[in-house]
C-alpha cells in the first residue's frame, strides 16, 4: 500500500496546487493500494469533473467517477495547522515554510496520520510531487522509509516524448542527480549497452517534422536566458539567492542587451517586455536553442534540454541538470555514461507514472543499468533507435574576459532636441511617403471603381430591356407557366400515386418474400422430422425384429432349462436314494471299525507282540472306507452345485453389452413384449433359485450327517482309549477327516453367498427390464 501526501494548504490562485496529482493516481492505483492525505480542501466533490478526460501537457489521463472517487481512503489534515503556517504571511510564504522548513505541527499531524499505517506492516512507501522536510522528519521519527518524490520532467510533449522524475532524496533541488559523480557513474553502467548522443535524441524526440524543418546554423545571439515561473517551487526554494531580474542583469552585464536573447516562460505571471536583452519571438524552445550559443537560467527545465542538444548552459539555481553541467571537461566515455542515465535512468518514461508494479520494482532495489535498459525499451518500443544530429555549439562569448560589458548612452542621445526634431523630420518624411503611397494607391482604387460603374450601367441596360421584353410576353409566360403548373401537379400526382403502388407492392413483395422464407423454413423442419421419423421407424423395425430373436432364443432357454431341471429333478432323487444308501454303509464301516477297536483292546490286553501292524492295517482299511465315503458324499454336493450354476448361467437373458445397448437406447419400445419378457425372466430365476434352495437343505442335512458320524467315532475312539501318539497314522487320519467337515462347511457358506448373489442378479434383472419398458415408451412418444 502507498499512501499520497499532497501538499496543504498551499494555494496558486486555482486551489489546491496538487489537486490533479490526486485525480490521476486515483485514475491509476486501485482503492486499496492507497491513501490520501492533504487537508479537506482537496476532498470536496464540488469542483471535480468526474468520469471525464484530463490532461496536463501530454500526460492523460479519466478522471474516476463520483463512487469510484468516494471509495478511496482519505485522511483530512486539522484545518488550525493553516494558523501556525501563515503566521501573518501570504500564500507564499506558507508555501516557502513548506518546501524549506520542519513545521512541527504538521510533523504531528503527520505522525498521527502515518502511524497506523506503519504499525500495519502494509504501507511500502509515501508518494509525494514536491519535497517537504516535515514529511520527512515524520517518517523518520516513525523508524524510517521510502518517500518517493514525483514531478513532470523536463522533457515534454509535443517535442519530446513525456517524462518525469523519480527520486527517492528530492525533486527539483535536493536531488540525487545534483549530487553525482561522473566516474561513480560511469563505473555503474560499464557492462551496459549505451546510446549515442544522437541515437539518445532519436529516442526522446517524439516531433521528427518539426526537427527537420529546423535549419542548424550559427547562434544570432551569443547568450539566451529562459526565465521561470516567478511562484514555482524551482525559484522559492531553491533558486540559491537568484531571481528573474538578477539573472537577466548577469547575461546583460556579461553580453551586452544586443546579444542577449531573453525568453519568458508560457505559464509566467509577468511577460518580459524587453530593455535588458531582446525579447524572443521564437516558435519554440527548439527554435530559441538554435539561436543563441550559450544558456543561462536558474534551473529552468530548458538546462536539460540544451544538454540534450550538445548546447552550452549555466544553472545558477539547484537542478537535477547539474550533473550535465561540466562533461565537457570529463573524457567521453564517461560523458556519454552520464547522459545516458541521466536521459534514461533518472528521467522515467510517462506510460510508467504511478505504475504500482513500476513503483514496486523501483524500491525493491532496481540497479542503474537496469533503469536504463528497461526505460529505453519503452522509448524505443523495440526498434533500433533513429539518429539526430545536435545544435552548433559555436559561441560569441569568451569566458576568458572579466568585467562587464559597457554600454553606449544611447538613452542620454534622444535627449537632444536637434536628434529629436531630426527624428521629427524623418517621420514626417515617412509619413509624406506614406500619404504619397496612400494617395497613389487610392486613385488606382477610383479607377477601378468607374470601370466597375461602367460595367454595371451597360449591364442594368440590358438587364432594363431584357424586362421591357418579359413585360410584353408577360401574359403568354404567365398562360405557359399556368399550364406548366397543371402538367407538373398531373405528373406530380401520378408519380404520388405510382410511388404509393410502389410501396404497396414493395410490402406485398416483401410479405411473400417473408412468407415464403417461412414456409421454407417450415419445409425443412418438416423434412428434418420426416428424415427422423423414418429413420426412427427403421431403427424401431429393427429392434422389434431384434426383440422377436430375442424372444425366440429365450423361449428355447427355457425349455432347455425346464428340460435340465427335470433331468435335475429325477437325478436328484436317485443321489438322494444313493446318498441314504451310502449313509447306511459307513455306519455299518463305524460299527464294524468299533468292534475292530475292541478286538484290538483285547489283543492288547492278551498279547505284547505288534499290535502296531495288525490293527494299523485293519484301521487303515476302515479308514480307506470312512475316506471313500465322504469324498463320495462331497463329488456329489459338488455336483450339484455345477448343476446349479449352469442353470443360474442360463438365466442371463441377454449378454451384458446386448443389455447395456437396451438399457440406453430403449430397443424395446413394445410394452407388452416388455411385461412378457420380465415375466419370462422372473419365471426362469425362481426354478433356478428353488432348486439352488434344494441342494443347500440337501448339503445341511449331509453335513449334520457327517457331523454325527464324527462325533460317534470320537466317542468310539475315546471308548478305546487308544493314545494319539502310539497310533500317528489313526489320528492324523482322524484330522484329515476333521479338515473334509471343515472344507464342507466352508462350502455351504460359499453356496448361501451364491444364493445370495443369484437373488441379487434377479433383482438387477427386473430393473434393467423395467427400464427398458419405459425408455421405449418414452422413445416411442
Amino acid at each position: 500500500m502507498f499512501a499520497s501526501f499532497l501538499l496543504p494548504f498551499a494555494e496558486r490562485g486555482a486551489g489546491p496546487i496538487h489537486h490533479w496529482v490526486m485525480l490521476a493516481q486515483m485514475a491509476r492505483f486501485a482503492p486499496g493500494d492507497i491513501v490520501f492525505i492533504a487537508d479537506e480542501t482537496y476532498f470536496a466533490e464540488d469542483a471535480v469533473p468526474f468520469g471525464q478526460t484530463l490532461k496536463l501537457g501530454g500526460l492523460r489521463f479519466t478522471c474516476p467517477s463520483q463512487e469510484q472517487f468516494r471509495l478511496f481512503r482519505k485522511i483530512a489534515l486539522d484545518g488550525r495547522l493553516m494558523a501556525e503556517l501563515h503566521r501573518g504571511g501570504t500564500y507564499l510564504d506558507i508555501l516557502e515554510r513548506l518546501l524549506v522548513e520542519e513545521v512541527p505541527g504538521l510533523v504531528r499531524a503527520l505522525k498521527g496520520a502515518l502511524t497506523e499505517l506503519v504499525a500495519s506492516g502494509h504501507l511500502e512507501a509515501v508518494l509525494a510531487w514536491c519535497n517537504c522536510p516535515s514529511l520527512r522528519r515524520a517518517m523518520d521519527e516513525l523508524g524510517g522509509g521510502p518517500i518517493v518524490h514525483n514531478e513532470l520532467g523536463a522533457l515534454r510533449s509535443p517535442l519530446y516524448r513525456d517524462t518525469f522524475y523519480f527520486d527517492l532524496q528530492g525533486v527539483n533541488g535536493a536531488t540525487t542527480a545534483a549530487s553525482w559523480k561522473p566516474e561513480d557513474i560511469a563505473a555503474q553502467l560499464t557492462d551496459e549497452e549505451l546510446f549515442t548522443d544522437d541515437e539518445l535524441r532519436g529516442l526522446l524526440v517524439a516531433d521528427f517534422q518539426r526537427v527537420e524543418s529546423l535549419q542548424p546554423a550559427g547562434p544570432t545571439y551569443a547568450a539566451g536566458v529562459a526565465l521561470q515561473v516567478e511562484d514555482d517551487s524551482n525559484m522559492i526554494a531553491f533558486a540559491r539567492g537568484w531571481t528573474s531580474i538578477s539573472i537577466l542583469y548577469e547575461a546583460m552585464g556579461r553580453f551586452g542587451p544586443a546579444s542577449t536573447l531573453v525568453r519568458s516562460h508560457p505559464g509566467a505571471r509577468f511577460t518580459y517586455q524587453g530593455g535588458l536583452g531582446v525579447a524572443d519571438t521564437s516558435s519554440d524552445s527548439l527554435d530559441f536553442l538554435n539561436n543563441i550559443g550559450t544558456l543561462i537560467s536558474i534551473n529552468s527545465s530548458l538546462l536539460a534540454e540544451a544538454a540534450l542538444w550538445s548546447k552550452p548552459f549555466e544553472a545558477k539555481g539547484d537542478t537535477p541538470a547539474l550533473c550535465l553541467a561540466s562533461l565537457h571537461t570529463a573524457g567521453e566515455d564517461v560523458a556519454k555514461a552520464v547522459r545516458n542515465a541521466f536521459f534514461l535512468g533518472y528521467l522515467v518514461p510517462s506510460e510508467l507514472l504511478f505504475d504500482a508494479e513500476y513503483y514496486r520494482w523501483r524500491l525493491a532495489g532496481a540497479s542503474l543499468g537496469e533503469c536504463v535498459a528497461r526505460h529505453a525499451m519503452v522509448h524505443a518500443g523495440g526498434e533500433r533507435p533513429v539518429t539526430i544530429a545536435g545544435l552548433s555549439a559555436e559561441s560569441r562569448y569568451s569566458h576568458g574576459e572579466a568585467g562587464l560589458v559597457r554600454l553606449p548612452p544611447l538613452w542620454t542621445s534622444t535627449l537632444a532636441i536637434e536628434g529629436q526634431l531630426e527624428g521629427l523630420r524623418a517621420d514626417l518624411a515617412a509619413v509624406e511617403l506614406s500619404r504619397q503611397a496612400e494617395a497613389e494607391r487610392l486613385r488606382v482604387e477610383i479607377e477601378a471603381l468607374k470601370a466597375s460603374a461602367q460595367h454595371w450601367q451597360s449591364e442594368a441596360e440590358e438587364n432594363w430591356r431584357a424586362l421591357e421584353w418579359f413585360k410584353g410576353h408577360v401574359e403568354e409566360l404567365q398562360r405557359a407557366f399556368a399550364k406548366d403548373a397543371e402538367q407538373r401537379h398531373s405528373v406530380e400526382h401520378e408519380l404520388g400515386e405510382s410511388r404509393v403502388r410502389a410501396a404497396v407492392l414493395e410490402t406485398r413483395v416483401q410479405d411473400e418474400e417473408r412468407l415464403a422464407a417461412e414456409l421454407r423454413r417450415r419445409l425443412s423442419e418438416l423434412q428434418v422430422r420426416l428424415d427422423a421419423a423414418l429413420a426412427g421407424r427403421d431403427e424401431i423395425e429393427g429392434h422389434l425384429a431384434k426383440t422377436a430373436a430375442l424372444a425366440e432364443s429365450l423361449q428355447e432357454c427355457v425349455s432347455q432349462a425346464h428340460e435340465a431341471l427335470e433331468r435335475r429333478q429325477q437325478h436328484h432323487s436317485a443321489e438322494l436314494s444313493t446318498r441314504d444308501e451310502r449313509i447306511r454303509q459307513l455306519e455299518s464301516e463305524i460299527s464294524q471299525f468299533v468292534m475292530l477297536s475292541a478286538r484290538i483292546t483285547a489283543i492288547a490286553g492278551h498279547s505284547t507282540g505288534s499290535p502296531g501292524q495288525a490293527s494299523g492295517s485293519e484301521l487303515r482299511l476302515s479308514r480307506d472306507k470312512v475316506e471313500q465315503s465322504v469324498r463320495s458324499i462331497d463329488d456329489s454336493a459338488s455336483a450339484q452345485s455345477t448343476l446349479v450354476e449352469r442353470m443360474v448361467a442360463t438365466t442371463a437373458v441377454l449378454p451384458s453389452s446386448e443389455r447395456q445397448d437396451f438399457a440406453v437406447t430403449g430397443d424395446l419400445a413394445d410394452d407388452e413384449a416388455q411385461t412378457d419378457h420380465l415375466v419370462l425372466v422372473s419365471g426362469r430365476v425362481a426354478p433356478a433359485l428353488g432348486a439352488l434352495e434344494r441342494l443347500r437343505e440337501s448339503r445341511d442335512q449331509a453335513l449334520e450327517e457327517l457331523a454325527t458320524v464324527r462325533e460317534r467315532l470320537g466317542r468310539t475312539l475315546k471308548g478305546v482309549d487308544l493314545p494319539a501318539s502310539e497310533y500317528p497314522l489313526l489320528s492324523s487320519q482322524i484330522d484329515r477327516l476333521n479338515d473334509w467337515i471343515s472344507t464342507v462347511q466352508e462350502r455351504q457358506v460359499e453356496l448361501i453367498a451364491e444364493v445370495g448373489l443369484l437373488k441379487k442378479r434377479r433383482s438387477l434383472l427386473e430393473f434393467v427390464v423395467g427400464r427398458e419398458i419405459r425408455l421405449g415408451m418414452k422413445y416411442r412418444g
